[in-house]
């Protein structure tokens, strides 16, 4: 989670990038990488687009999206 006050200036996605990075790196078997996040979050679904999650049709708790990142 960033801070508001330094939301918008890339260091959410530097953050998402290294996890995926880092994953890949060290998880060569692991299929793939979830995350979720409520749906009405414009701006993180639109960062976690542009690191290469897409959205999946899960549901979690009956309130949040999920995402899947697959290698």
């Amino acid at each position: 989670m960033i801070d508001v006050e330094h939301q918008g200036k890339g260091y959410g996605k530097a953050a998402v990038n290294a996890i995926v990075e880092y994953v890949n790196n060290n998880y060569p078997k692991l299929a793939g990488i979830h995350l979720a996040t409520f749906p009405e979050n414009d701006v993180a679904i639109k960062m976690y687009e542009g690191c290469g999650f897409v959205l999946t049709d899960e549901i979690l708790d009956d309130e949040e999206i999920v995402m899947r990142y697959a290698k």
